[in-house]
């Protein structure tokens, strides 16, 4: 039997997991699946028959060969899940990942867009005056001014926007809601572009942003007009939409927003997730008391 494909369709229509998040879980398992069948050839049901030991030896390979502990981890989370799956389904009776720990490693901190920086890509006319200049500012302002992943953003729809409580509503990821706030400038870039859209009778009433012809954008042309706009103003490794996120996170945080208030509107399932912006908040008390106090 085809157990991945049976859980790939458990992923996808009972979980109902992103499409990106399916593809992610799946291409691990198809790689594992390739370890397991050099492990037991001829064996038709090696998926059933893997154990512990198969598991911990595939882990010991994947370091071996210079796999990231981050992307190790992510894929026994992958096996993990599909065993619980198997087991849950009657499959097998002992799941082999169980007591099987992730990798230790010191996790990175977010990498972010200084707060005059990101303002003055915001303020400074470096955006053309035509159809694909208004749609270009209003990615990057839509970004900086919600926090929204680059899925989310791509996937909004004009109904999602509350004008009357300067709202918008966000599908994120495993198809969860949440209210974001607008401020009034985001607002009015919005507006103007909904007037654009209405005056060009451009023919889209499925997807908010759009292509000039109506067509849906695709995630390569948000990233490269992410990528060329902060670049501008941004000399990081990096210049693309999460980093704005992490931007939008760090400067609510350093202007004393709640740390729960900024959960919500990242859209985090636990407060873990959202408490790695307090060690960017700390690297800059540090900095700041190494500047300012007499003995530091």
């Amino acid at each position: 039997m085809d157990y991945i494909n049976e859980f790939k369709n458990y992923l996808e229509f009972v979980k109902r997991y992103s499409s990106h998040t399916v593809i992610a879980y799946v291409e691990d398992l198809k790689q594992f699946s390739s370890f397991l069948v050099k492990c037991y050839p001829g064996d038709i049901n090696y998926l059933l028959t893997c154990n512990k030991s198969d598991v911990k030896i595939y882990i010991s390979r994947l370091n071996k060969e210079g796999i990231k502990p981050r992307s190790i981890n992510r894929k026994l989370s992958s096996i993990n899940r599909f065993y619980k799956f198997l087991l849950l389904n009657g499959k097998i009776s002992i799941n082999p990942t169980s007591g099987i720990k992730k990798l230790n490693f010191q996790s990175a901190l977010p990498e972010f867009v200084a707060e005059n920086k990101m303002l003055e890509l915001l303020d400074k006319e470096y955006f053309t005056n035509d159809y694909h200049g208004e749609l270009n500012k209003l990615i990057i302002n839509l970004f900086y001014s919600t926090g929204i992943r680059l899925t989310e953003l791509k996937n909004l729809k004009e109904t999602d926007i509350n004008f009357s409580n300067y709202t918008i509503k966000v599908l994120g990821k495993r198809n969860k809601q949440r209210i974001v706030p607008l401020n009034r400038d985001i607002a009015s870039l919005i507006e103007n572009y909904i007037k654009t859209k209405t005056h060009k009778q451009i023919d889209n009433t499925n997807t908010f942003l759009v292509f000039e012809d109506g067509k849906e954008l695709y995630n390569m042309y948000i990233y490269r007009v992410v990528n060329k706009f902060l670049s501008l103003v941004h000399t990081g490794n990096k210049c693309s939409p999460h980093v704005i996120r992490h931007s939008f996170a760090t400067h609510l945080l350093n202007r004393g927003a709640d740390l729960n208030a900024i959960k919500e509107l990242l859209g985090h399932s636990n407060l873990a997730a959202t408490q790695i912006y307090t060690h960017n908040n700390i690297e800059r008390i540090k900095s700041i008391y190494k500047l300012t106090h007499p003995r530091a």
